[in-house]
């Protein structure tokens, strides 16, 4: 039975990911920090899976424990989707960015290219590599020119699955991720912020949300498709780094008309622009996912507006049988 060991497995890609490849018949191995197994409800994006899981609870930067774990499982597949967070890092979180970048994506290399040498390996890379005002569309040829710790933090990573992929001959791959969203997104992001918050005013617990520019753009697409583009990429026979992205944006503007929208309510009555906000939003990424789609017959599956009225529904039902937790 193939064996695969996926970091961050509790998170909205490692979820999503977990399903399919349980669907596919693999075994699957998660990381999971020891927090989180002490933590009510910490692992509900797994609750319909948690009995076929094998997770490991761990602290990534302990690098000799993970290198063990690899050394043990010795894994077909090997994801790694965790190691730093948010694109806006504290000055404390900065040295754990890059650390985890670097330190925790080798050991995983490393370990996986010694005790399963036939395997794949998969890198979550990001479109936040290409900086802030990148030549449009992005696509695998366009400069990195990353502009901040977490950028920089991930092209270190995304260079060392090149080193492993070309110079050990190694079958690692990154996949250039842009953005991706679901019902199993965290509550920090503006896509749930804006789905939570009109989920609650139409059950009467909020009157407004206050967001900043209204014209800002991404390239949004569904976490669901984007997992099964990463499986499609580990199982290149000659992997490569590819862009996976709808190749269309949106506005915030657009994502607050769809959401509102899909619960019978005007969003000229409940959302208020405030300019002053500082978004970390920049203008200028969309990717352009064409190789994707001639190499693996890849696309993003979901329309946008279906996107953003699942995340409704879902938290809607969250709000009504909750209280707007998760």
């Amino acid at each position: 039975m193939t064996r695969a060991l996926i970091t961050g497995i509790a998170g909205q890609d490692g979820s999503y990911l977990a399903d399919l490849l349980l669907d596919r018949g693999v075994e699957v191995h998660g990381t999971v920090r020891p927090d989180q197994l002490r933590t009510p409800g910490a692992l509900w994006r797994l609750a319909g899976v948690l009995d076929r899981v094998d997770l490991h609870a761990l602290d990534l930067l302990d690098t000799v424990t993970l290198g063990a774990l690899v050394g043990a499982l010795a894994p077909d597949l090997c994801f790694h989707l965790t190691g730093t967070r948010r694109p806006i890092a504290s000055p404390g979180e900065e040295a754990e960015l890059l650390e985890g970048a670097i330190a925790t994506t080798h050991t995983l290399l490393a370990a996986q290219h010694r005790h399963r040498p036939g395997g794949a390996f998969f890198l979550a890379a990001s479109s936040e590599m290409y900086g802030p005002e990148p030549p449009l569309p992005q696509d695998e040829g366009t400069p990195l020119e990353p502009g901040s710790i977490y950028a920089i933090a991930k092209a270190a990573g995304f260079q060392l699955v090149r080193h492993y992929r070309q110079d050990k001959g190694f079958r690692a791959c990154s996949g250039i991720l842009f953005n991706h969203e679901s019902p199993r997104r965290g509550e920090g992001y503006v896509t749930r912020q804006i789905t939570q918050a009109a989920a609650r005013i139409k059950m009467g617990l909020a009157q407004e949300l206050v967001l900043g520019d209204l014209g800002a753009r991404r390239d949004w697409g569904h976490a669901r498709s984007f997992t099964r583009g990463m499986i499609l990429m580990a199982g290149q026979d000659a992997p490569e780094d590819l862009v996976l992205a709808t190749g269309v944006t949106h506005s915030v503007g657009d994502f607050v008309e769809a959401a509102f929208g899909r619960l019978g309510l005007d969003p000229r009555d409940h959302v208020r622009e405030d300019p002053s906000r500082p978004r970390p939003m920049r203008q200028g990424l969309v990717g352009n996912p064409d190789r994707a789609f001639r190499l693996l017959g890849w696309r993003d599956e979901v329309p946008f507006r279906s996107l953003v009225e699942e995340m409704a529904d879902a938290d809607l039902e969250r709000v009504a049988g909750h209280g707007g937790q998760r």
